[in-house]
């Protein structure tokens, strides 16, 4: 993200609604300069999951931004191989 204000820092209260994610509440930029913000999400099953993540300054603007992922189930790491007696 870019701060367009070359004179004065603005600081963003970011919300998002996908599901088993997180981050930092609020994000500040300094006067004319970029940042990256960092968004954590651990999803519990594989398959699709879509939301949004939206920025708000203090002015009430925003910017928003939709989200997808395609989900894998991991590949396993060891087989083991169990044995017993039955009936």
């Amino acid at each position: 993200m870019k701060n367009p204000s070359a004179d004065k820092s603005i600081t963003y209260k970011v919300e998002t609604d996908l599901i088993n994610s997180s981050g930092a509440s609020t994000i500040t930029i300094g006067p004319g300069k970029k940042a990256n913000y960092l968004l954590s999400v651990c999803p519990v099953l594989s398959g699709q999951y879509t939301g949004s993540i939206t920025f708000t300054d203090d002015q009430g603007r925003y910017l928003w931004y939709t989200v997808f992922l395609n989900t894998e189930s991991p590949k396993s790491t060891q087989t083991v191989e169990i044995q017993t007696l039955i009936r």
